[in-house]
């Protein structure tokens, strides 16, 4: 399974991995409740990226801001210094 992000269980309120169905032995299981399964799951993404991308496309920098968790981390590739969302928000140019 691919891990995609965290998304609040609408029973307990903890957050969750939402996670991308894909093993050969869930498909063979019952494959109309895999596809039904990855069908939801690609429509949350699809209205995730939507989201962000309307935000970045309006440049509205607290839209995007709200669309991550509060305990999102940026991971410098290069360096692997870490930015919470705390410490970059005051970065941002909010109106």
């Amino acid at each position: 399974m691919l891990a995609i992000f965290t998304l609040p269980n609408v029973e307990s309120g903890e957050n969750r991995w939402l996670e991308l169905p894909g093993t050969a032995s869930q498909k063979d299981a019952d494959p109309r409740l895999y596809h039904t399964q990855h069908n939801r799951l690609r429509s949350k993404i699809t209205a995730l990226y939507e989201k962000a991308k309307a935000a970045m496309d309006n440049k509205d920098a607290q839209a995007y801001l709200d669309l991550l968790h509060d305990d999102f981390v940026f991971v410098r590739h290069q360096t692997g210094g870490e930015v919470t969302k705390a410490e970059w928000a005051p970065t941002l140019p909010l109106d």
